[in-house]
């Protein structure tokens, strides 16, 4: 099958998870239009550039956009903005979207896509969950360290999964020809707390310790540690209705054994001064679950250090 040349995907903030996917689409011959806000002076003189070992990839500066309002609406928008900037979705999205736009969702956490919900329509809103080592080395460059697998699914209000549709099955297969493992869920809520089940303990982690993921799982106390937060996340996830199993939990672990050292996105955030994600990685999850009848222990404990540690940064007064 061609490639549609007349569908428009639109990336919402090339950061460095949008930047990757995006190029990948745009290398493979989508029509691929960028957002981009802090590197657009660099970017527009040099292009975008990806850095990996499955291939370097240069984008140049054509469709590239400093303001949403200059942009063409898009058939698919890709949100590759973090959580927490969601506030300002509404304007970044209402002059692109179109009435038969997908709208996809790249976040961590939970609560994203009930953003979104305010201004689109349910059935427009899809979440994407990437399993991926990205970091945004220096203005224009992306780093693609390892992994970079995707799961979509389409949001239901009531958490509950839903039809895979015909609009979900072609995204899904434009990111497999862009060369992406990519694979359609049915249940997106069950897909956010399984990625949960590793941001939760190695974003935490990273950021209060100081530390990289090699160093976090080649210590016995902070390994042991890990595997008693993800059994704390999958916990709480059924209480919430959606079950990890057992050997999913291992498998949290045993692919951070494998992968090289990485800060997580949580972590560059912090070291970079912006802020972090607390509030859709751990604050959301953590009330899901008390709402839901039980206190998670792991959660609350990183929530609140990692609290403490941003009002510290920010020179504020624990009340």
């Amino acid at each position: 099958m061609t490639i549609n040349q007349k569908k428009k995907y639109l990336i919402i903030g090339t950061g460095a998870l949008g930047g990757f996917y995006g190029a990948k689409l745009a290398n493979a011959g989508f029509d691929v239009h960028f957002l981009i806000r802090s590197d657009y002076n660099y970017i527009k003189s040099h292009g975008l550039r990806v850095k990996s070992a499955a291939g370097n990839i240069v984008i140049d500066s054509t469709n590239c956009y400093k303001n949403a309002s200059d942009m063409p609406k898009g058939d698919v928008i890709l949100i590759a903005t973090k959580a927490f900037s969601n506030n300002q979705l509404k304007e970044l999205i209402q002059p692109v979207l179109k009435d038969s736009s997908a709208v996809v969702l790249l976040q961590n956490g939970l609560g994203g896509e009930d953003y979104l919900a305010d201004f689109i329509n349910n059935t427009q809103i899809f979440g994407g969950l990437s399993i991926v080592a990205v970091s945004r080395d220096a203005p224009g460059l992306i780093h693609h360290h390892d992994f970079g697998s995707i799961k979509i699914g389409q949001f239901n209000p009531d958490g509950l999964p839903r039809k895979t549709t015909q609009v979900l099955q072609d995204i899904v297969y434009d990111f497999i020809r862009a060369g992406v493992k990519a694979t359609a869920v049915s249940d997106l809520m069950q897909a956010r707390w399984e990625k949960l089940a590793w941001n939760i303990p190695f974003c935490g982690l990273s950021v209060i310790l100081d530390a990289d993921t090699k160093k976090i799982v080649s210590d016995q106390n902070t390994l042991s540690l890990c595997a008693e937060i993800i059994k704390d996340v999958a916990t709480a996830a059924a209480s919430c209705g959606k079950i990890i199993p057992d050997d999913f939990q291992r498998q949290m672990i045993d692919i951070t054994i494998k992968m090289g050292p990485y800060f997580p996105s949580m972590k560059q955030d912090f070291d970079a001064g912006k802020p972090m994600e607390v509030e859709a990685i751990f604050g959301n999850p953590l009330q899901a679950a008390q709402s839901s009848g039980y206190f998670p222990p792991y959660i609350s404990m990183l929530y609140h250090l990692l609290k403490f540690m941003e009002h510290e940064r920010k020179g504020s007064t624990i009340t």
